[in-house]
């Protein structure tokens, strides 16, 4: 049960007004606005080796994707992986690179544990806000 205060503050945040995201924060798709992955088990991030832009790694139960993060557009998919390596393992929770990140391994964020980074070198922070799982950007 909510406090009267905690209920005060729900209501203001559900209030708010849903606004375009901040420069350089932009919609990936102005008409979709997502990227539908069935069986998710978690996804990390890795940099494109000759042209230094985000790539978002994606693990399902489907297999493996990798997509641009700047435009969106699914660059490399596996979807056959080695079951050895098919779900994040390690200390460090990875898995094997594809595409342009073959012969590497990504960290992976998700249902087996991990985390993504939630600062960036320019200040940047990411916040979950509850209780309807609102980013603070």
């Amino acid at each position: 049960m909510l406090s009267d205060y905690q209920q005060q503050l729900r209501a203001k945040f559900l209030a708010t007004p849903v606004v375009a995201p901040p420069e350089p924060w932009r919609y990936v798709d102005q008409t979709r606005r997502c990227i539908p992955v069935g069986g998710l088990q978690g996804v990390g991030f890795g940099v494109h080796p000759q042209t230094g832009v985000d790539l978002l790694m994606v693990v399902s139960i489907d297999g493996f994707g990798l997509i641009d993060a700047p435009t969106g557009a699914k660059i490399a998919r596996d979807r056959h992986p080695d079951p050895d390596d098919a779900s994040p393992s390690g200390p460090d929770l990875a898995c094997p690179g594809i595409g342009v990140l073959a012969g590497t391994r990504v960290r992976i964020a998700g249902l087996f544990g991990g985390g993504l980074h939630a600062t960036t070198d320019d200040g940047w922070t990411i916040d979950v806000v509850a209780p309807e799982t609102l980013l603070a950007i």
